[in-house]
């Protein structure tokens, strides 16, 4: 039953991250999760009816902030895409700097410590959506 559900939700949408897939067939974290990596692991077998492999990646956010390669299946054999190399710890540096700045781009909000420039933003932002 799991699998035809993601069979047929891959055939009618083609490809799907795992989140998809779970926001399209209702099933759980772990039903999709093995049930894929049962699917892939077939990928390489001829004898078998059903496989698939991964055609992208993407970097779509699931519920967190967190940013970072995520698998994008497709329904049949093929060659894995491979994954995309992680950015160098010098982008990660100008990333993080990059949103510091933003955030103290007041001079008001740059001579007071984090904790009270936290609160201070904190207060304005429900303010605003007052």
């Amino acid at each position: 039953m799991t699998v035809s559900k993601i069979i047929s939700a891959l055939e009618r949408c083609g490809q799907m991250s795992q989140a998809e897939l779970r926001k399209e067939t209702g099933l759980g974290q772990n039903s999709v999760n093995s049930t894929i990596g049962r699917l892939h692991s077939y990928n390489w077998r001829d004898d078998v009816e059903y496989s698939v492999h991964i055609a992208d990646w993407t970097h779509e956010a699931e519920g967190t902030d967190r940013k970072y390669p995520r698998a994008v299946y497709k329904l049949g054999h093929g060659i894995d895409k491979p994954k995309p190399k992680p950015p160098s710890k010098q982008q990660v540096w100008r990333d993080w700097r990059a949103r510091q700045k933003a955030k103290a781009a007041s001079v008001f909000v740059a001579g007071i410590g984090h904790r009270r420039r936290a609160s201070t933003m904190k207060a304005g932002a429900e303010a605003a959506s007052a």
